[in-house]
């Protein structure tokens, strides 16, 4: 018994179609001739039309299906399908389709439809061409799918294009007379060491040097050093320096406070799809503190507070070097997200890979050269 959810483009699925018990003597009014054409006259497929061929044993169609009967010797029963998939046909069912919860059509809407019936040998004709065609027209609509789908995500792939080139440094020329990073990040270090000797951050165990000898960079670690160059994937610029992104930033827990009525600020808090609940204690963060998530599906998505409150379970408080522009780091992150939120640990809980975070390799510019790239990604995105 063939149903209209058998039918899918233009075929019937007949593995899944199944098999019915029917009183003999109403076989004849339900029972499937090759050339039928079948109509679904109800939901959402309504006048969907589907042409009979190659049945391979006995079978009826359900009562949601109308079969159309018409005469072999006059009309070519390709034609009559080709028909059913026209302009003309779709607006006079349309006007025949009663409007309801479920949109329905019937017999008498099919039997009242104008049909232009061309001689026979032209339908033959007719046929013949829209066969030839076929091809080529499954070619132009599989393209303009393709063009619809790259229209849609061109401005996103774009940008993510222009970031990476950012990082990367082939968006700005470089200006030799930038005071080197390496006297920039030399600054961060000694920043960071303070940051330890106050307590702020734990000090880093595994502390390392990226340094270039003989055309290639190496890292060191105490009295040990290798070879990184599998980790570079493209040039370093001029006035440039490789670093770990635990040297420019640092993930906090905070401090716990009690007593004062805040906000808890979680994840749907801060995308404005929940309203905020209030607590008593927590590590409270204020306006413009970076936090990351550390836990969920989204591990490695940076968010920025837009007020005071009690910062959720699932973040952490990323904190900035304040040697670096904020706005240039924020840059590395929305590069690097896709492969912190691809490479997390945990089964039942996904979590942030620290390790993986801390020690991404970073191209760093001079500080005169991040607000160039800024600027240029600003005007960009205005261009957009």
């Amino acid at each position: 018994m063939v149903r209209i959810t058998d039918i899918q483009d233009n075929q019937v699925l007949w593995d899944s179609v199944p098999f019915c018990n029917i009183k003999e003597n109403e076989i004849p009014d339900y029972l499937l001739h090759n050339f039928d054409i079948l109509f679904a006259r109800t939901g959402g497929t309504v006048g969907k039309s589907f042409l009979v061929e190659n049945i391979n044993e006995d079978s009826v169609f359900a009562g949601y299906l109308i079969r159309t009967v018409y005469n072999y010797n006059e009309i070519n029963p390709k034609y009559l399908k080709y028909f059913m998939e026209t302009s003309l046909y779709w607006s006079q069912l349309k006007k025949g389709t009663i409007a309801t919860a479920q949109p329905n059509c019937n017999g008498q809407t099919l039997s009242k439809m104008i049909l232009p019936i061309p001689p026979l040998q032209e339908q033959h004709r007719i046929v013949a061409k829209l066969q030839e065609l076929e091809p080529l027209i499954e070619k132009y609509r599989i393209a303009e799918e393709q063009l619809h789908e790259l229209n849609s995500n061109i401005k996103d792939q774009l940008k993510k294009s222009i970031l990476q080139y950012a990082i990367e440094g082939k968006l700005v020329p470089q200006d030799p007379n930038d005071e080197p990073a390496s006297v920039l990040l030399e600054r961060i270090r000694e920043e960071k060491q303070q940051l330890i000797k106050e307590g702020k951050i734990k000090k880093d165990k595994n502390e390392s040097i990226i340094f270039r000898r003989d055309n290639s960079y190496y890292e060191k670690f105490g009295n040990t050093e290798f070879c990184i160059d599998d980790e570079i994937k493209c040039s370093v610029p001029i006035n440039w320096i490789l670093t770990r992104q635990k040297n420019l930033c640092w993930l906090n827990n905070g401090n716990l406070s009690k007593g004062e009525i805040l906000p808890y600020l979680e994840v749907k808090v801060l995308r404005g799809n929940k309203e905020a609940e209030t607590k008593d204690s927590g590590v409270i963060v204020t306006r413009g503190t970076n936090v990351i998530l550390v836990d969920g599906e989204n591990s490695g998505e940076v968010m920025k507070i837009k007020y005071r409150g009690y910062m959720g379970s699932t973040f952490k408080i990323l904190q900035t070097s304040n040697f670096v522009n904020e706005k240039y780091v924020d840059i590395i992150f929305q590069c690097n997200r896709i492969k912190y939120k691809h490479n997390k640990k945990g089964a039942a809980i996904p979590h942030l890979d620290k390790e993986l975070f801390n020690n991404t390799l970073i191209f760093l510019p001079p500080i005169t050269e991040q607000q160039r790239i800024l600027e240029k990604i600003n005007l960009i995105t205005h261009l957009l």
